[in-house]
């Protein structure tokens, strides 16, 4: 059963009190409802909430106030609130399935045991099953963009582009465009890993910071190593586009966010969600095999051009 509105807009943000219990023990208190413990639990079988995660006391007397709950309000608990850097690092620091920084490569990639690590690694099928979403990272590729309304133009830039397998009207299974933005990948140096790889389910983050820069990474989506897909603040937006980051995928607020609601539905119904990087100003050739909006209308090529023109002139003015 789902707390009513009026229940869930008394649910204030974390205190900054310091945090003094942890998820086991909340399961054992006897004050807390059985209703309660029944969602954190099921945040557990998720891997979006571990064990010895520390929780301050104002949340805990929330908890201690609910007498029916959903995964949805234990998480609003955690996450409503504006946390500062110093909060995030010691809830990050006692979850034991936070272990990527920004700057890790897939060489360099250890989980805390000193165990290089090489999950993340994954090929498309031959024959991509419905509902597969397919996330395209492209470094500094040509595109065309019609940027301040000059007219069509080829460009070269970072970009993504988001595509879902779906049957059409014939019962075919075709990509489908979900959508496009502009994004930054590594700087020289740094470069994003190509390949493709499998986003993975237990390492996306809705705060983190960067182990080794301390810089906030919300919506951290992790797909190989220490690379994540994540928000980038606003004062980074001019540099979406184009290589800026450490190896990692930035995106404006907005966009990270719409991929973390994309990627987390994808993957709670079972299907995969698989990023595609590409080569260095590799040519760019659609899912539905368009290169230009001139070939096609209605097609990706267009789309990606419509929406990359909105994101150039949002975002880069």
């Amino acid at each position: 059963m789902k707390l009513k509105i009026a229940t869930l807009s008394l649910i204030c943000a974390l205190s900054t009190q310091a945090y003094a219990t942890s998820t086991k023990e909340i399961l054992a208190n006897s004050e807390i409802s059985s209703e309660t413990k029944a969602a954190i639990e099921a945040l557990q079988a998720t891997h979006k909430l571990s064990a010895t995660a520390k929780w301050s006391k104002d949340a805990v007397e929330k908890l201690k106030g609910l007498k029916v709950a959903t995964a949805e309000s234990i998480q609003a608990i955690r996450e409503s609130s504006e946390l500062t850097v110093d909060e995030i690092k010691e809830l990050q620091s006692n979850a034991d399935d936070n272990i990527g920084s920004e700057d890790l490569g897939e060489a360099k990639s250890k989980d805390e045991s000193g165990v290089t690590s090489s999950a993340g690694r994954q090929s498309r099928p031959a024959v991509a099953p419905e509902g597969a979403l397919y996330i395209d990272v492209y470094q500094e590729s040509p595109v065309q963009i019609n940027y301040n309304n000059r007219g069509n133009e080829i460009k070269k830039m970072s970009f993504e582009v988001v595509t879902r397998m779906e049957k059409n009207q014939n019962g075919e299974l075709v990509p489908r465009f979900v959508r496009a933005q502009l994004i930054s990948t590594g700087s020289d140096g740094h470069r994003t890993p190509e390949g493709e790889f499998a986003v993975e389910v237990n390492r996306r983050h809705r705060y983190y910071v960067s182990r080794t820069y301390g810089s906030r990474m919300d919506y951290a989506q992790f797909f190989i190593g220490g690379i994540a897909i994540h928000e980038t603040p606003r004062s980074n937006y001019s540099k979406l586009g184009g290589p800026a980051s450490h190896g990692c995928v930035r995106h404006s607020t907005e966009d990270a966010a719409a991929m973390w609601t994309i990627i987390g539905d994808t993957v709670r119904q079972g299907n995969i969600a698989n990023v595609k990087v590409f080569g260095f100003g590799e040519e760019v050739v659609f899912a539905d095999e368009t290169t230009g909006v001139d070939e096609n209308p209605t097609g990706i090529a267009a789309q990606v051009n419509a929406a990359l023109s909105h994101s150039f002139d949002t975002l880069r003015r």
